[in-house]
């Protein structure tokens, strides 16, 4: 009986031990991380037929790496500028070493001219890539983006 006291009792702690680990508990519980199109809210418009603005809304506690954002057109007469990357803040990161991250919110313009006829639909690629601060770093994210252009 003394043994299965013992047991019994090994498994409580256990089992009290790692109830944070899986959001069981008080306040100190950890909280899930964000799916990555929460985190990352991206948007796209186009104030003009030969710009668009590539707009990332950043979840509280999330960043987003400079040196990560790219983009492409879907379109092969489409010709994207070099992108109007503002200035983020200077980290550390343990992997990537000395980086530019921004927070909250950024806005990158991105010139598009046309070889050729120019169209009022753009399909935009864009690549990214973002980590929460609790430690979660997302895999390299990619999503489409069809843009309205408004007329010259």
């Amino acid at each position: 009986m003394r043994g299965l006291t013992a047991l019994a009792a090994t498994a409580w702690a256990a089992a009290a031990a790692a109830a944070p680990l899986f959001g069981i508990g008080g306040d100190e519980a950890p909280q899930p991380f964000l799916p990555a199109d929460e985190a990352f809210v991206l948007s796209v418009d186009a104030p003009a037929p030969d710009r668009l603005v590539v707009r990332w809304e950043i979840a509280e506690g999330y960043y987003l790496y400079r040196s990560r954002l790219a983009f492409a057109a879907a379109e092969p007469d489409a010709v994207l500028g070099p992108p109007r990357l503002p200035p983020g803040r200077a980290t550390e990161d343990a992997f990537l070493g000395r980086q530019e991250v921004y927070h909250r919110r950024v806005a990158v313009e991105v010139p598009v001219r046309w070889q050729g006829k120019p169209r009022r639909m753009l399909t935009l690629e864009v690549r990214y890539q973002g980590c929460a601060e609790a430690g979660l770093c997302y895999p390299p994210l990619a999503r489409t983006v069809p843009v309205i252009l408004p007329a010259p």
